[in-house]
């Protein structure tokens, strides 16, 4: 059970982005300051992306545990979907989240190689003073972004906006909704936000859907997906493989 089984299918000439993009190119400003950024994230993930397990995951949290499906097919069609804009990753403490999460950033700037069009941006939110505010330049700027940088990037591009770790920031805000994802002249987003189970209520999806509380179109518009463990046939495949 190896990378190679499984294909991630993000092209983003399949995606929501071509019309954004036939109305401006990409200036030379900013390509070199991404791919900088791209062989950095590339390069840091290359050791965990050679023993990574694909998981498996069921649909709520509330669904039976042998209701199960391949997790990443689900993001696949979740970034495909253009009236999708928050994918809700649950699960429990060392479940998987993060190198999951890392995988899918890794893979999108594979994509880019070739379409140039969705940008990741892994984001470890407990890093982020106040990410309610200004979350997705603040992470830009730690990364040696300049202000012009910045907002080429908000203006021109469409952002694949991995957040991982939300119960650690402690704070029940909805990001999304806070720094006005999607709203016009912002930051065009499709969001990957991941938490523990445990951290959360039974009201929980007002922390995370789009909207207010009784949109029933931000409810659409939310997806979620709970990390399921690792089963013994897979755990031993991998000591097989590996």
């Amino acid at each position: 059970m190896g990378p190679s089984a499984h294909t991630w299918n993000v092209s983003a000439s399949h995606l929501d982005s071509s019309s954004l993009m036939d109305q401006v190119q990409s200036k030379p400003s900013i390509e070199p300051a991404l791919r900088k950024y791209q062989r950095h994230r590339i390069q840091e993930q290359e050791q965990r992306h050679m023993v990574y397990i694909p998981p498996e995951a069921k649909p709520t949290r509330e669904s039976p545990d042998d209701d199960l499906f391949d997790l990443t097919t689900r993001v696949n069609e979740f970034l495909l979907a253009a009236d999708s804009k928050v994918l809700l990753l649950l699960g429990d403490s060392g479940a998987g989240k993060s190198t999951f999460n890392l995988e899918l950033e890794r893979n999108l700037w594979m994509a880019y190689n070739l379409d140039k069009k969705w940008i990741p941006l892994f984001v470890t939110l407990p890093a982020i003073n106040m990410p309610e505010e200004d979350l997705i330049a603040k992470h830009l700027r730690k990364y040696g972004f300049t202000e012009d940088q910045i907002q080429e990037l908000k203006s021109y591009h469409q952002i694949v906006l991995i957040c991982d770790g939300y119960d650690e920031c402690q704070k029940k805000v909805n990001l999304y909704n806070d720094n006005r994802l999607n709203q016009p002249g912002e930051w065009k987003v499709k969001m990957v936000i991941s938490c523990r189970s445990e951290y959360l209520g039974s009201d929980y999806r007002i922390f995370f859907q789009p909207g207010g509380r009784n949109d029933r179109k931000g409810a659409t518009q939310l997806q979620e997906a709970v990390v399921a463990p690792f089963s013994m046939a897979k755990i031993n495949h991998y000591i097989e493989s590996y």
